[in-house]
């Protein structure tokens, strides 16, 4: 008589059987999409140790693996969602939320599969999980809802280090709801953007008017002997900005009394603290990474300029100094000066036509960019060939300035369509690689692109590739400056 066949393995067999040898249980893991079966395996096990907990793990347990097999990467949403299960102060109450809640367990499994760095956040923060649940459901704040939360935040608190360390908190929960509802697919990559710029927006406001304060306070001043306004160029001015990219901005001033011998001392200190503040990360995360911009007059070691200054070296900075400032708006610090700051860098940017010669050689110089600083520079040289008669075209955002373009003439509406669509899909896919990597696309090795693939529901590496390769083509057939 044959012997018969013995059952296949089922989920709860991982934690509720006596007899599933190790190796039965890592061809189990394998078949469910796991790529290091043993070692997933063993976390489960160390998940398990105490015997009411494994069995609400075995009660739970198809639903769990296949959670965990729907992620994008599987074998890291374990990992992740092991780290997080050792915090727990009760693993048994978390199980049964999780087992009560199958939404709850989707959130995790995908969330710990796409990104190590949102797994830090949670696994440091316990209690954001429960925060961010229902913010999954519910529209970003207003700036002014955002606003009022923050004076909330800061009102009772006193001194310069713990308010800072407040907003550092702020930021990393806020980068945590973004990134989730990116990754989750409530909001597209443009929102992401938005959101990302709107943040860092607040916290610069926030984190001047504290280095400001603090100053006065330490000096006995009613206000500061002058004025100060921080300008944003780059990512942040065209409100693009992603998840690692550091911050271009500027600094200028002017002091109330022109004559004050100390007033650029003053201002080149207020800079520096504030720089200071943003960049720290000895007690919390950093709030952000300060990349140098432009500066009038070419390369320099002061951070802070006057207003005079500006006025005397913008127009000594030429057309790279116009591309630099296209991007150039005001985010903290004093209206009217920053208001006086814009006044200046408009004419100068847009004043005069770039030649049509001139601009085709510039782009033409500029070698090894990707498609995305390709279609951002050819957009750039648009605007300043055109602007000066066009204020229309005068947006510091690339895919705004695309569509004044095409409304204007300069470019086709199909030429239009396409450069958004590829710069869309570009940065969507930038946006999942920072948050597996910290870093881009340019960084990302074979097993990441295949996390980023089925994220974006391709079918494997090669057919996102595909897509990408035909989005860089594109652009790099429109994208043609032609005098």
């Amino acid at each position: 008589m044959t012997p018969s066949p013995e059952p296949a393995p089922t989920a709860s067999d991982l934690f509720l059987s006596a007899t599933l040898s190790a190796s039965d249980a890592a061809g189990y893991l394998a078949s469910r999409g796991f790529h290091d079966p043993s070692a997933a395996d063993e976390r489960l096990q160390q998940m398990a140790e105490e015997l009411a907990v494994r069995e609400s793990l075995g009660a739970m347990a198809e639903r769990l693996i296949a959670a965990l097999g729907e992620s994008p990467d599987p074998d890291r949403a374990l990992a992740g969602l092991a780290r997080y299960f050792a915090t727990c102060a009760s693993r048994s109450t978390f199980l049964r939320h999780l087992n009560e809640d199958p939404r709850a367990l989707s959130v995790l499994s995908h969330v710990f599969g796409a990104s190590p760095l949102l797994t830090d956040t949670l696994i440091r923060n316990p209690e954001y999980f429960h925060w961010l649940l229902p913010q999954l459901d519910r529209n970003a704040q207003t700036p002014e809802d955002r606003e009022r939360y923050v004076h909330a935040l800061l009102v009772t608190l006193e001194g310069l280090a713990p308010s800072l360390n407040v907003l550092r908190r702020l930021k990393r929960r806020e980068v945590l709801r973004i990134a989730a509802r990116e990754i989750l697919g409530r909001d597209p990559v443009g929102s992401a953007m938005e959101q990302l710029s709107d943040l860092a927006e607040l916290l610069i406001q926030r984190s001047l008017g504290l280095i400001c304060q603090d100053l006065c306070d330490a000096a006995g001043w009613a206000r500061l002997p002058g004025r100060i306004a921080v300008i944003a160029t780059g990512k942040l001015g065209a409100e693009e900005l992603d998840y690692v990219s550091g911050l271009d901005l500027l600094y200028v001033y002017e002091p109330s009394d022109p004559a004050d011998a100390k007033a650029d001392e003053l201002f080149q200190d207020i800079a520096r603290r504030f720089t200071v503040a943003l960049v720290d990360d000895s007690v919390e995360s950093e709030l952000y990474r300060i990349d140098v911009p432009a500066r009038p007059g070419g390369p320099t070691t002061r951070l802070a300029f006057s207003i005079q200054q500006w006025e005397s070296g913008v127009v000594r900075s030429g057309t790279s100094g116009r591309f630099a400032l296209i991007k150039a708006r005001p985010i903290a610090g004093d209206h009217a000066l920053a208001g006086k700051f814009m006044a200046l860098v408009d004419p100068f940017v847009y004043g005069e036509p770039l030649d049509a010669e001139a601009a085709e050689e510039m782009f033409r110089l500029q070698p090894g960019r990707g498609a995305l600083r390709t279609l951002e520079l050819f957009t750039q040289t648009l605007q300043l060939m055109h602007g000066s008669d066009d204020p229309g075209l005068r947006s510091a955002n690339t895919l705004e300035a695309l569509d004044a373009l095409a409304a204007g003439g300069f470019i086709t509406r199909e030429s239009q369509k396409a450069l958004a669509a590829g710069a869309t899909f570009l940065r969507t896919v930038d946006h999942r690689l920072q948050l597996a990597l910290e870093s881009d696309l340019r960084a990302a090795d074979h097993s990441e692109l295949a996390c980023c693939a089925r994220q974006l529901g391709f079918r494997s590496v090669e057919a996102m590739n595909a897509e990408l390769d035909t989005h860089r083509s594109r652009i790099e057939t429109l994208c043609r400056i032609e005098s």
